[in-house]
């Protein structure tokens, strides 16, 4: 009898010291509290076409934001080049996954439009922002921005 009593005064110890453990581990870990610690997640490509090479070109990411919160801003280039024989204007646009949260989580290009020679290349920067006054849509939130490039013969 002694030593039923002793196993179950053992396993009780027991699972109060783990219990005591893992309560610590809890507060000293502290984790993230609530929607507003986890911040938007934004990626972006550029999409090559037949006449613009792009690097690094799309699927892979120019820029991958894994938490932007409010009042931050990220950037990111990719570079386009001429493939073709003539001169080039390029013009770059931004089309993301979700439009209306594109309202609050955005994508501004540094050159929308440009004239490459043949064979030249050019670096387009992107900047990803979220205002100061974000609402609370942006919280947990995944946007995903394709750039498309856009050309024709330049005079």
């Amino acid at each position: 009898m002694a030593a039923v009593r002793g196993i179950w005064t053992a396993r009780i110890g027991g699972a109060l010291a783990g219990l005591a453990a893992a309560g610590v581990l809890l507060v000293t870990s502290h984790p993230a509290q609530g929607g507003a610690a986890v911040g938007a997640e934004l990626t972006a490509h550029a999409d090559p076409s037949g006449e613009l090479a792009v690097s690094p070109a799309g699927p892979a990411d120019f820029l991958h934001v894994r938490a932007l919160r409010p009042g931050e801003s990220r950037s990111g280039s990719f570079t386009v080049t001429n493939q073709t024989g003539q001169r080039q204007a390029v013009r770059a646009t931004a089309r993301a996954s979700e439009p209306k949260l594109a309202r609050v989580v955005r994508l501004r290009l540094g050159d929308r439009g440009v004239v490459l020679a043949p064979g030249e290349s050019r670096a387009i920067t992107a900047t990803a922002s979220l205002p100061r006054t974000a609402g609370g849509p942006w919280q947990a939130a995944l946007i995903d921005y394709a750039v498309l490039l856009h050309s024709r013969d330049a005079r």
